[in-house]
């Protein structure tokens, strides 16, 4: 008899993301301070803010993320060789997360082709596993135990289906998923919402 196969993540070797709580993402940019801080608060920015990967965030060029003024953009074109799901999408940032990558930006020679978060170490992109240890880190820093560098990316798609009005549809797009039923699993801490409705029902 074939032996039965682990589906999904294999035991104690990660971490499923959950959506943070509005208390938990202040937590998480109080932490980004010192010398890297504006950048820590940039690459969270960009998580939270547009709702990108970590491995695609760490990967973006100066002239990605700024125009020709320096000014941070509204969003930025991944092309499909840098997407996860290998088509090309365009991200859309939020005005506030416009402001936090803005102050980061001001302190940066902006080159075009260089990294907007280049290594400490090397002076060129972080590796996809270097960004994803740093938010980690942060995590853990902030106080924040199991999750992962994904919550990022989770937060953001819950929020706007929470709080901002959009449905799975617009999510689905924004988020550059194939299938409607992943955006779906996004979503997985949505009872807060429901005791909240129950409490205003009224006829």
């Amino acid at each position: 008899m074939e032996e039965n196969k682990v589906i999904g993540r294999p035991p104690g070797k990660s971490i499923p993301a959950r959506a943070l709580t509005n208390a938990e993402v202040n937590k998480l940019f109080s932490v980004c301070i010192g010398s890297r801080g504006l950048r820590n608060r940039a690459i969270v920015a960009l998580a939270l803010h547009s709702g990108a990967r970590i491995g695609t965030i760490i990967c973006l060029t100066c002239d990605q993320l700024a125009d020709l003024d320096g000014k941070c953009r509204t969003s930025y074109v991944v092309q499909a060789s840098n997407e996860k799901s290998k088509r090309t999408h365009r991200y859309y940032i939020s005005r506030i997360g416009q402001q936090i990558i803005q102050d980061y930006l001001n302190t940066q020679s902006l080159i075009k082709g260089n990294p907007v978060f280049p290594s400490i170490r090397t002076g060129k992109f972080m590796t996809p596993s270097s960004g994803c240890t740093l938010f980690k880190n942060l995590l853990i820093k902030a106080g924040i135990e199991e999750n992962s560098s994904h919550c990022g990316r989770k937060t953001f798609i819950t929020n706007l289906y929470l709080n901002h009005g959009l449905g799975l549809a617009e999510l689905q797009v924004i988020a550059n998923h194939q299938s409607i039923s992943t955006t779906q699993k996004y979503l997985n801490n949505l009872t807060p919402n429901i005791h909240k409705a129950m409490a205003r029902l009224n006829y």
